[in-house]
């Protein structure tokens, strides 16, 4: 499992036209994504997404959902794949970063040196992890409600 990569797979069984299907799925999807303002377009039959940056926006270096893809295929005569990939190299890096510096924080208060240096440290990797999972479970959320489509 690469940590710098998330991906999924969903099948869905369909009971209509699933050339119609997709395309209609397809639209759906670009409008759940411009409306968390992420461009897209679509190249085959992928659609490939990317956060825009927006200058005013401020809060943008800690959104953890920026460039990915979303597949659509047809496996079946009643059945599509959805196969999607969100990249987290910002999400590991912004959990890194956040650990590192509450770590160094709390672990200037302990009263010795080495038991500052390993509450840094333990401190330090126990936040990071947390930010990490947290930020992962914004992803996930984020994945889930922009493919919930009635389409």
């Amino acid at each position: 499992m690469n940590i710098l990569k998330y991906s999924k797979t969903i099948e869905k069984k369909i009971h209509r036209n699933p050339e119609v299907y997709m395309d209609l799925l397809r639209i759906k999807i670009q409008e759940n994504l411009r409306k968390r303002k992420i461009g897209s377009e679509i190249v085959g039959d992928t659609i490939v997404f990317k956060r825009i940056i927006e200058f005013y926006d401020r809060s943008y270096a800690l959104k953890a959902l920026r460039n990915g893809q979303i597949r659509i295929r047809k496996i079946g005569f009643d059945r599509i794949e959805l196969f999607w990939e969100v990249e987290l190299d910002r999400l590991l890096f912004l959990s890194l970063t956040i650990g590192t510096v509450l770590g160094l924080i709390l672990g200037l208060l302990a009263e010795t040196q080495i038991l500052m240096v390993l509450s840094a440290l333990i401190i330090g990797l126990f936040i990071s992890t947390v930010a990490y999972l947290f930020g992962l479970n914004t992803v996930l959320t984020s994945m889930d409600e922009i493919l919930e489509t009635n389409a």
